[in-house]
């Protein structure tokens, strides 16, 4: 009897957890606050700043700061707020929906 209860548990967490997909995890910082500056294809560039135990970005480009909380991605790492999308995939950066356009390519300073 306990073999059908622990198996009906299994199921159900492992449906649930199907369903809603795995929660973002922050990404690893090297020390309590890092910034990056990111240099993009066509000549712009942008920082972004990440800080330990946050799943979460500060994004500044130009004189304009975004706060994305991290969401699930694909492949690599997003941050979003609906309206705009930061996304790290090995090592190189783009946005979505960045008001005067959207950058690509982006390659970090680390």
């Amino acid at each position: 009897m306990k073999h059908w209860r622990m198996a009906a548990s299994l199921i159900l967490a492992s449906s649930l957890a199907a369903c809603g997909g795995p929660e973002p995890k922050p990404i690893k910082v090297r020390k309590m606050e890092d910034t990056v500056r990111y240099d993009c294809e066509d000549g712009r560039s942008l920082e972004a700043q990440f800080r330990a135990g946050e799943a979460a970005v500060t994004l500044l480009v130009g004189s304009q700061t975004y706060v994305l909380p991290q969401v699930p991605a694909a492949a690599g790492v997003a941050y979003s707020d609906g309206a705009v999308t930061f996304h790290l995939l090995e090592g190189t950066a783009s946005t979505e929906g960045l008001p005067g356009g959207d950058v690509s390519g982006c390659q970090g300073d680390t």
